[in-house]
């Protein structure tokens, strides 16, 4: 009787130290970077036409494609992407980029991006690139 008293005590304290013992142990996966990692982040396009230095020139469509980060509230421009719907009469217009104010990758403080295009006009003897601006509200 004492003997079967004596093992259960026995095996009660080994499993209690072995459990006390494994809460000390374990391994535990923690991450020393202090990033916000996002749980949902939406993504949206917003267009503009941006009509190039004489509207009979033609237009550029501009979309930018815009990010809303979920967990930390931030906006973010993704991309900007330019297309050219120059008049036929004038074949020398030539779309050559597009930005934005904020730039690509920045985040967008306020409500409003500034979109630029650039564009030139190969048969123009002096070669001036041009550029013209419109802005996109949030």
């Amino acid at each position: 009787m004492i003997v079967k008293k004596t093992f259960k005590l026995l095996a009660s304290v080994i499993i209690l130290f072995s459990l006390v013992l494994s809460l000390f142990i374990s391994p535990v996966a923690a991450s020393n970077n202090n990033t916000i990692e996002p749980k949902a982040v939406e993504r949206y396009t917003k267009t503009v036409n941006v009509a190039c230095h004489d509207p009979s020139w033609g237009y550029v469509t501009v979309k930018v494609t815009i990010s809303h980060n979920m967990t930390t509230g931030r906006f973010t421009v993704d991309s900007a992407t330019g297309t050219g719907h120059f008049n036929a009469a004038w074949p020398g217009v030539k779309l050559k980029s597009v930005t934005t104010n904020p730039a690509v990758g920045s985040v967008i403080n306020g409500s409003i991006i500034k979109v630029t295009v650039y564009y030139t006009n190969i048969f123009d003897l002096t070669s001036t690139t041009h550029h013209a601006s419109d802005n996109i509200e949030l």
